[in-house]
């Protein structure tokens, strides 16, 4: 099993460490403990006021610039063009990067022209301000939209995803453009560990249950995970996860934690989301 995805020709590591919530000296010593793991992919956003957390630790990990894919995402206030582009060379300056690799919508916001949006994030890309845009948040319909009219191509829509939500209806239209599904989340923040079925196959293969979910989320294509732990023995384990194969009947298991349709990311500025089976 390959350790990336391939989408829009660009080659994204199949797993990250996703950013949300870690503030302060955990963030700094976690990233750096990430990356001495070999985590190649480090996601953050305005809105979790750790970018400057994150720049210090890139910069002192010893990591060269070309080895890593660095996300960082636009907050919803900021999405007026000129807004847009103040706000991404501050994050640049926090993160101390010339460029992020992907930047991304935080959240669909209707208050605000989409189309004026999307041509500032081409003109951030156009800028070398960043490599490749994304967005996060974004039902079917909506991503589809963002899709055809971006003049660059939307590389990713990053999504809450794990064992106990339905998003087939959403992945199945990200994938339908090329693009590859981000999943934040991946153990619904502990949730799905307590399951019954994740922890019968935890024990079938002798690894932990965060395993297990990992192993799930590889086995779907275009799908890239991004887990967040706060000890080394948690972020050594979420990566070892290509040395065992989960089959079909254990995916079939975990699949039907799905009816489960546990949200646990739904602000009141949320969109719609699609309905599922």
């Amino acid at each position: 099993m390959s350790l990336t995805t391939t989408h829009f020709g660009v080659d994204l590591p199949r797993i990250g460490l996703g950013t949300r919530g870690l503030s302060g000296i955990t963030c700094n010593s976690e990233v750096r403990e990430a990356l001495k793991l070999g985590y190649r992919y480090i996601e953050t956003a305005q809105i979790y006021n750790n970018e400057r957390q994150i720049g210090a630790a890139i910069k002192d990990s010893g990591v060269k610039r070309d080895e890593l894919f660095v996300s960082t995402k636009v907050w919803i206030n900021d999405y007026r063009p000129y807004d847009l582009l103040w706000s991404v060379r501050e994050s640049l300056d926090r993160l101390r990067l010339d460029h992020v690799d992907m930047l991304i919508l935080h959240w669909p916001n209707e208050k605000y022209s989409l189309h004026r949006t999307i041509d500032a994030m081409n003109e951030a890309k156009e800028l070398g301000l960043t490599n490749h845009l994304g967005v996060a948040n974004f039902t079917a319909s909506q991503f589809q939209a963002v899709s055809e009219y971006s003049e660059s191509p939307i590389l990713c829509n990053e999504i809450e995803y794990h064992p106990l939500i339905n998003q087939s209806r959403v992945i199945d239209a990200t994938h339908k453009t090329g693009a590859a599904v981000v999943a934040y989340g991946p153990t619904a923040d502990g949730e799905a560990l307590n399951h019954y079925e994740i922890t019968r196959i935890a024990l079938d293969h002798g690894k932990s249950k965060s395993q297990i979910i990992m192993r799930w989320m590889m086995q779907q294509e275009g799908i890239i995970a991004l887990p967040r732990a706060t000890r080394r023995s948690s972020l050594a384990e979420c990566i070892d996860v290509f040395d065992f194969e989960l089959s079909a009947e254990e995916m079939s298991m975990i699949d039907k934690l799905r009816a489960n349709n546990r949200r646990l990311f739904d602000p009141t500025f949320a969109p719609q989301w699609d309905d599922v089976a």
